[in-house]
């Protein structure tokens, strides 16, 4: 297991779990998700967030790493604003996972249907454009 007891500091496992919350919370991760993408067992995350354990320092390290924030923000040495809100939703997320297994065949068509998009986007903004200048 990556734990240690809180018996020795349980203000620093409870400022590390509101830290690693208030992050996941942003994200708008589940604790699931979070574990996962940590290498932690669930149950282990849930116990870190609720300030029941302490990080091992490879699973600090890690938890830095992954979730993009300073080890002094984690540990609440730092008045740091926590890192925002993940920059891509789920759905994003899904479809950058399927083009980054994609064929180079298959890319060059998503290319071109996006770039159909784009100008038929472009062109209704102008002919709404002109609607309001003409207005």
């Amino acid at each position: 297991m990556t734990a240690t007891t809180t018996e020795h500091d349980p203000a620093l496992a409870e400022s590390i779990g509101t830290q690693l919350r208030g992050v996941r919370s942003r994200r708008e991760w589940t604790q699931a998700q979070t574990a996962k993408r940590l290498a932690l067992s669930t149950e282990f995350y849930a116990r870190l967030e609720r300030g029941h354990a302490l990080p091992s320092t490879p699973t600090l390290v890690r938890l830095c790493q992954v979730l993009q924030i300073s080890a002094d923000t984690l540990l609440g040495t730092e008045d740091a604003p926590l890192v925002g809100p993940d920059p891509d939703p789920p759905r994003v997320r899904k479809v950058l996972r399927r083009l980054r297994r994609a064929d180079p065949r298959t890319l060059r068509m998503v290319k071109m249907v996006l770039d159909a998009l784009a100008e038929q986007e472009a062109r209704r903004r102008a002919r709404r454009a002109r609607r309001v200048a003409n207005a």
